[in-house]
């Protein structure tokens, strides 16, 4: 399973380097729960493959340029650890950027149910251990059904 999911983290990160939405979203799982950073400081993560696109979208609209540079990835278990450098330059700003960071991810039936970036390897892990169930689940409030 681990040789899987570092292929798959190699696919995830590929297709954003070819601005391949659909193969992107390919190894999404449809209920997948992600918090990029660019979510993350306001405190909310991204649901679906709706969310993915939201985030691509956001992603791609302020750095027209953006680009991953896979470090290394390894597959504790059912999950990723991947170490990236992100790079881009700022849409009207032209002011360039270069982030080392570390994506965590979990994986069930060949598709990505969760993932989180960080900022260091470490908290990678640490997020990992807080998420310890191949199946992430949806922390969305469910609307009450009358009846």
């Amino acid at each position: 399973m681990s040789r899987e999911n570092v292929q798959l983290a190699h696919r995830a990160f590929d297709a954003i380097s070819r601005r391949d939405l659909a193969g992107f979203l390919d190894v999404m799982d449809p209920e997948v729960v992600a918090t990029p950073r660019i979510v993350s400081v306001e405190g909310r993560a991204l649901h679906g493959h709706d969310g993915m696109r939201e985030w691509w979208d956001a992603i791609f609209g302020a750095f027209p340029d953006f680009d991953l540079e896979v470090v290394t990835v390894e597959a504790p278990g059912d999950a990723t650890v991947a170490q990236l450098v992100a790079r881009g330059r700022g849409q009207g700003s032209e002011a360039p950027f270069e982030d080392p960071i570390w994506v965590a991810s979990r994986v069930r039936a060949g598709k990505v149910v969760w993932w989180q970036t960080y900022r260091s390897r470490e908290e990678a892990l640490r997020g990992l251990r807080a998420r310890p169930s191949s199946i992430a689940p949806d922390p969305r409030p469910r609307p009450l059904r009358p009846g």
